[in-house]
């Protein structure tokens, strides 16, 4: 069968005709085929270092009613289609869906990171048939949560203080203990 818009390509179907008489009705041979399906894939990066980053989900959401040649809605708009789960090596892909439009949007973020917010937190991607190869990778980037602090003088709010002790601690990790000073704008980042 020659593909049809919408569709996959079927397998061939092969039969045997055995019978040497002529037929009152046509020999019927039932060929099977499927709406095209394609994946989304995502990887999660470090902002500042770009390694990949474990764990966090993605939620997919049918930015349009996804309707299949057939004229079968597969998820109306705004439903969800999809959650995706970044692995060890940051990476993850959505199960196989409809072609259609499709929204990306970060759904959970690793412990000790937050989204940036500079970056999209959610993207539109068009779900397109699958030609063989693997579709284009979405990366979103997270950092790791910082803790700002600023010391100034409780009487001059401008005058900052510099050189006072600061610790945090972790009981939950005590790899994450740290002390600091505040530098000369009185200020501290803890990463």
């Amino acid at each position: 069968i020659t593909e049809m818009e919408g569709y996959d390509t079927s397998d061939a179907v092969r039969f045997n005709v055995d019978d040497t008489y002529d037929w009152d009705e046509p020999y019927v041979v039932s060929i099977e085929i499927s709406p095209s399906k394609n994946i989304i894939p995502v990887s999660l990066v470090d902002a500042e270092t770009q390694e990949p980053v474990t764990g966090g989900t993605f939620a997919v959401i049918a930015a349009e009613n996804i309707t299949t040649a057939d004229g079968t809605v597969r998820f109306s708009e705004n439903e969800k289609a999809d959650t995706i789960e970044v692995n060890e090596q940051g990476y993850g892909t959505s199960a196989e869906l409809y072609l259609g439009s499709y929204t990306v949007s970060q759904e959970t973020v690793p412990q000790y990171y937050s989204s940036v917010e500079s970056s999209e937190s959610s993207v539109d991607v068009q779900v397109g048939k699958d030609d063989g190869s693997i579709p284009e990778t979405i990366t979103f980037a997270c950092e790791k949560t910082k803790i700002h602090i600023r010391l100034s003088d409780e009487f001059y709010a401008n005058q900052k203080v510099e050189g006072a002790e600061f610790s945090l601690s972790c009981e939950a990790n005590p790899e994450l203990n740290q002390t600091a000073q505040t530098d000369e704008n009185g200020e501290i980042v803890f990463t």
